[in-house]
């Protein structure tokens, strides 16, 4: 893989050990042995932005999921699939991370983003539409989570199963952005 940036700054979202993580780490790991002049820099932006408070919201999370798994699952449900076709917008989500990741960017200055998650995507792609910020942003999608904050100012998506690659780029073609299916581990 090679990236003709000197900073590259990897997003996830939540400290819990996830796939959001180990793309994390995976994509660094890759990153750092195949181009060692790259420096890789992780943040998570709850955590940068609340200290503490992210140990509190995940153990929250990870507790109501195990209690109450169907209560989750109809939350999903409503927040990814509800109104697919319509870029929903997450006032809340703005308020509480929107400055804090921008004062990030601007801190880190890093010369490409890469995000496991679909947050901080979001508040990137916010911070994009108001041309604060010009940082290309790659996209690794884990989940069908990206097909509720994906943003049309993303530089580059990125799909392990051809299937959510067809859901997202169906809603969301964008003439600048590219797409990549690694492989299709689904299907034979």
């Amino acid at each position: 893989m090679k990236i003709h940036s000197k900073k590259i700054l990897v997003l996830p979202f939540l400290k819990i050990p996830s796939g959001h993580q180990q793309v994390a780490d995976s994509l660094i790991q890759d990153i750092q042995s195949n181009e060692a002049r790259m420096e890789c820099e992780k943040a998570e932006i709850l955590s940068y932005s609340y200290g503490k408070m992210e140990s509190f919201v995940s153990a929250f999370y990870l507790k109501w999921i195990h209690l109450f798994p169907n209560l989750y699952n109809w939350v999903y449900q409503q927040s990814v699939y509800r109104n697919i076709e319509q870029n929903k917008k997450f006032r809340m989500y703005e308020l509480l991370f929107l400055a804090r990741m921008k004062q990030l960017v601007e801190e880190m200055q890093p010369d490409c983003i890469i995000c496991t998650h679909a947050l901080p995507s979001y508040m990137l792609n916010a911070l994009k539409e108001k041309n604060t910020i010009k940082t290309p942003v790659i996209n690794v999608y884990t989940d069908f989570l990206y097909t509720a904050f994906g943003g049309d100012n993303v530089y580059r998506f990125s799909f392990s199963f051809y299937s959510l690659y067809e859901g997202i780029v169906n809603k969301k073609r964008n003439s600048s952005t590219t797409y990549l299916v690694y492989r299709d581990t689904c299907s034979s």
